[in-house]
């Protein structure tokens, strides 16, 4: 149960709930909001919405626009030099529809998913009535990523090596061609070879990144923030799991679950020899979501709205 205090009292969200709205699913269910009316509460979040209210604060250039009947929230990020620098636009579509008093919200993380019109994840927000509660959960997609943030990390660990090369994002696979990896330029003989790569990524992990490993050889890594100074992260937890036989190692990815049971995603790297190369994507778990994670994008923007109506 997530809560925070307004007006002197608390009022919560409550994570994987039985769906009102979709029986045989679970949703982030709000406390009743009392002496409102439902739709008066949609109309709110509504204009909210198409005013480009749910940009993040730490974009540095937000752009709001209309497209598909929906309106588009193009958000611009400084990334931090420890993943590569530079900027990094993320984009969310919204689609109103009163009827249902449903908000739909798709997000694509870079221009290479707005580009192919394929959201990462689609979350809603339903204002129920009778009592009248926020409904909400996210849709994650099945997706293949390649992008910014993999190439910095990547380039992160070959400069610790002192085998920097160029590495290019959302690539031709070398493993698999018809499919999108960050994949980097032959790497010269030095520091390391592809038969000591994963162990040279093991110690890079341990002492650089602060992860630690445990006695079966897996590292377990909880990241800070580092996300979070472009506005878009939050503490996570991840397991790493090396592979010699394959020369792969396999990152599970567990978001802000630190029971690392609920899998977001793994993330795959691949060393290829002749010539050594890395090879790097990240495949997203299809799921429906609605654990206390998932109530950070949403819960701020419901804050904003229930104290505009109560000030109004």
């Amino acid at each position: 149960m997530w809560s925070w205090l307004t007006g002197g009292s608390s009022f919560n969200f409550t994570a994987n709930v039985d769906s009102p709205s979709t029986p045989g699913e679970k949703s982030v269910l709000s406390d009743p909001i009392e002496d409102m009316d439902a739709d008066k509460v949609f109309d709110a979040f509504a204009t909210y919405v198409k005013a480009g209210k749910t940009a993040d604060k730490n974009a540095s250039d937000v752009k709001v626009s209309e497209k598909d009947g929906g309106v588009l929230v193009e958000m611009t990020f400084e990334i931090p030099a420890l993943v590569g620098g530079g900027t990094h636009t993320f984009y969310l579509l919204h689609k109103v529809d009163p009827a249902k008093r449903l908000i739909e919200i798709k997000n694509f993380p870079s221009q290479y998913f707005f580009d192919k019109n394929e959201p990462l994840t689609t979350s809603s927000l339903i204002v129920l009535d009778g009592p009248v509660r926020f409904e909400w959960w996210t849709d994650a997609h099945a997706a293949r990523s390649s992008g910014k943030m993999m190439k910095g990390m990547i380039d992160k660990f070959l400069g610790e090596s002192d085998t920097p090369v160029e590495t290019k994002i959302d690539q031709p696979g070398i493993s698999d061609p018809a499919a999108n990896s960050v994949v980097s330029a032959p790497i010269p003989d030095g520091k390391m070879n592809p038969e000591s790569c994963l162990d040279v990524f093991k110690q890079f992990l341990v002492d650089t990144m602060g992860a630690t490993e445990l006695p079966d050889g897996t590292v377990v890594e909880e990241r800070s923030n580092v996300l979070a100074e472009v506005g878009v992260g939050q503490r996570s937890f991840a397991k790493h799991v090396f592979n010699k036989e394959e020369n792969h190692l396999y990152c599970y990815e567990y978001g802000a679950d630190e029971s690392m049971t609920e899998l977001m995603s793994i993330t795959h790297i691949q060393v290829h020899k002749e010539p050594f190369r890395l090879e790097q994507w990240n495949l997203q778990e299809a799921a429906r979501r609605a654990g206390e994670g998932t109530i950070k994008f949403i819960e701020p923007h419901v804050k904003n709205v229930l104290e505009s109506l109560k000030e109004g």
